[in-house]
């Protein structure tokens, strides 16, 4: 939090932005902004649509000077970006939740269930052979009960936005 920045590792890349030979820390984050790192100061922000969940950078062609692509994925698209500038977007079917799993989800977002009872909730489901949100999964993956935690309060405000 020392830079008032909220990330996690999927939304986090280093990469030559420009084709200057000058590696940048790309940064997609929880407050939709899409930012660059040069040094110690944020050298350009831009705004995204949807929440990220994480980004990649590659080249598509050999031309010089060598641009990436940086992709980020947010809400149902993947938006491509060349040189920091919206360039391409792919948009993807929105999946639709199990009503059951919105329920799960409305009573934590209402705080009628804890974030443990939340994960009991989602496991059950998950062994009666249901599909679940990527929300549910990354609940499910959690070890750490406290991260978990954090994690189930960030998507009380974006459970209904899957892809």
């Amino acid at each position: 939090p020392v830079a008032n920045v909220t990330a996690y590792s999927e939304c986090i890349a280093l990469a030559d932005v420009d084709g200057h030979g000058e590696y940048k820390l790309v940064v997609a984050d929880r407050s939709k902004m899409l930012r660059t790192l040069k040094d110690t100061m944020w050298e350009r922000s831009y705004q995204l649509v949807d929440q990220p969940s994480a980004i990649e950078v590659f080249y598509h062609d050999a031309k010089e000077p060598m641009i990436p692509i940086v992709a980020v994925a947010a809400g149902p698209s993947i938006w491509l970006h060349r040189d920091m500038k919206p360039y391409y977007k792919l948009h993807l079917p929105y999946l639709k939740l199990v009503d059951e799993e919105k329920k799960i989800w409305e009573s934590f977002k209402a705080g009628s269930i804890t974030a443990s009872n939340l994960r009991e909730a989602l496991k059950g489901m998950r062994d009666q052979g249901l599909n679940l949100s990527p929300n549910a999964v990354d609940v499910l993956s959690f070890e750490d009960t406290k991260r978990m935690e954090i994690f189930a309060d960030c998507c009380k405000e974006t459970f209904d936005a899957q892809t």
